[in-house]
């Protein structure tokens, strides 16, 4: 890796370079309508990351080492790089190789779609209870680049009856999801809808196709996650996490008598609210009580798709905009942060049986001691973009008895892991991909079928969401 021909190319083809520290460093490479995301342990593994993104063929990665060379031959003058404080002009500074920034299109292949529509169908339905507990902006925008991508499939292939029977099949469970979260108006799930009709100011910018419009939703989703981080909010976009501690001792019981009272008043929710509630609202103390506990239970490691149900259930009250319901609605924005602990909002004061670990990880003992039990004597590796020492030393306690490997989803390392992967080096292999990333899942998801063995996406790849996702897979209730 060459970082200053790198940047230099970058800066001369109209791209603004960012980079942010934390315990890590971020690079955002922008240009327009292009974002694109790299995450290391310093700032040129960081920019190498994001041009790994920006150009995920072994082709267009031969184009950008050739450029590189060709830079270093005959170096322009040196310019700073940008910070967010201060953006980067654009506009070429003299004429310098062409940089590839996309794969070449590869030919139509029908046998390649159906594959890539049932691992992301498989992705879909592996990410439900992480996309529940996100905030409704990244729930909206999730499902709309997973929509957007499916539908991309049938631009090359308009009549085939296999293609369009499985981007059906994924647009009614993301119809699902959208009645069950209640996170707001997905449009291109609409039938009639062309991604000319999509909204601008949702994606960035124009989208003349199905594959423009999933990359612009993609991208929208990534800035989102980038802008909350920024702003420390946590995993799943939420800016409360500081006041989930601690967490509720009887957390279980809570979820389930919340969620007696919900349907009492609204009826299931695993049916249309709409269908279900009617007119009817409920009291509007209750209404907070209800939003409060809620949000107190996130942080307890509750059955994640019934908490979502219900706070789906909730923000479908909220969207009837009635003014009674003003406090309880105010305080179910996952911006909203109270001024003290919830259990202190709540006026409970108590500990719960937890497994303690760095991060503020609050894990209960039983599933720890239940999955840990499933995973012992087991080869695992955790895929993700960073190495996070805090998260490697968390999950080698959590999941003591287990091997444990740790490897940077870059795509000439990928490459070599998914090797490992087919010649039977590994028994699970966590993916910490976030809910995008396709071109990386599809590689694991090949290379684990190929190996016989199963693959678990776990979002970011939290203690939490690894413990959520062995749980599940492994069937170790």
């Amino acid at each position: 890796m060459m970082p200053d021909a790198a940047l230099a190319l970058l800066h001369a083809h109209g791209y603004a370079v960012r980079f942010r520290s934390h315990e890590w460093v971020e690079c955002l490479v922008t240009r327009d309508e292009e974002a694109w995301v790299g995450r290391g342990p310093d700032r040129e593994a960081a920019l190498e990351v994001a041009l790994a993104q920006a150009c995920p063929s072994a082709l267009s990665q031969a184009f950008l080492r050739k450029a590189m060379m060709e830079e270093v031959a005959a170096p322009p003058p040196p310019r700073p790089v940008a910070d967010l404080a201060r953006p980067t002009p654009r506009g070429p500074q003299r004429p310098v190789p062409p940089l590839v920034t996309r794969a070449p299109p590869e030919a139509p292949n029908l046998e390649r779609t159906l594959e890539e529509l049932t691992v992301l169908k498989e992705r879909i339905k592996g990410s439900r209870e992480e996309l529940g507990l996100c905030t409704p902006e990244r729930q909206r925008l999730a499902i709309l680049a997973w929509i957007c991508e499916a539908r991309a499939h049938t631009e090359p292939f308009p009549g085939e009856p296999r293609v369009r029977d499985g981007v059906a099949s994924i647009s009614r469970i993301l119809t699902d999801f959208g009645k069950a979260f209640w996170p707001g108006s997905v449009t291109a799930l609409q039938l009639q809808m062309t991604p000319a009709d999509l909204p601008r100011h949702l994606l960035g910018g124009h989208a003349p196709t199905w594959a423009r419009a999933s990359e612009l939703a993609e991208a929208a989703l990534q800035a989102a996650v980038l802008r909350d981080d920024g702003k420390g909010f946590d995993a799943y976009g939420w800016s409360d996490e500081a006041a989930l501690w601690p967490p509720l001792r009887d957390a279980t019981e809570r979820l389930q008598a919340l969620l007696h009272e919900v349907e009492t008043a609204g009826g299931s929710v695993d049916k249309h609210a709409a269908a279900r509630t009617g007119s009817a609202r409920p009291d509007p103390g209750t209404f907070q009580r209800w939003v409060r506990t809620l949000r107190w239970l996130r942080g307890a490691g509750v059955d994640a798709d019934r908490w979502s149900r219900v706070a789906g259930r909730l923000r479908w009250w909220a969207g009837r905009r009635d003014p009674a319901l003003a406090n309880g609605v105010r305080e179910l924005e996952p911006t909203f942060t109270p001024d003290r602990a919830w259990s202190e909002v709540m006026g409970e004061r108590h500990e719960a049986d937890v497994h303690h670990g760095d991060l503020g990880a609050a894990l209960p003992s039983p599933l720890v001691a239940r999955v840990r039990d499933r995973t012992r004597g087991k080869r695992l590796v955790w895929v993700g973009p960073r190495r996070d020492p805090r998260l490697l030393e968390v999950l080698h306690t959590t999941l003591a008895g287990a091997e444990l490997d740790w490897r940077v989803s870059e795509p000439t390392r990928l490459q070599a892991l998914g090797a490992d992967i087919e010649g039977g080096r590994y028994d699970l292999v966590l993916a910490a991909l976030g809910l995008q990333a396709k071109q990386h899942d599809l590689l694991l998801a090949r290379a684990c079928k190929k190996g016989g063995i199963n693959y678990v996406r776990v979002h970011r790849g939290e203690a939490w969401s690894c413990l959520r996702g062995l749980e599940r897979t492994l069937g170790a209730r």
